[in-house]
């Protein structure tokens, strides 16, 4: 009976971790997506602005804004 009460929460455990992982891919996978779509409307809003150096964290920042504002 021990034996197989501490199989079941093994088992238990094991899903747990499984959707735990699931989940995570998720998130990253978003992120992923997210990150590409700022970097890729900062990078238009560099060219815009001529292609002129010294406001990265603007544009991203502005990007990442706009995205959000979606």
């Amino acid at each position: 009976m021990i034996v197989s009460n501490l199989q079941k929460q093994a088992k238990s455990r094991k899903a747990d971790t499984s959707q735990t992982s699931s989940a995570a891919a998720a998130t990253v996978q978003h992120e992923g997506r997210a990150q590409k779509q700022t970097r890729e409307l900062a990078f238009q809003m560099f060219e815009n602005r001529g292609s002129g150096h010294g406001h990265d964290l603007q544009d991203w920042f502005r990007a990442e804004r706009q995205l959000q504002a979606q």
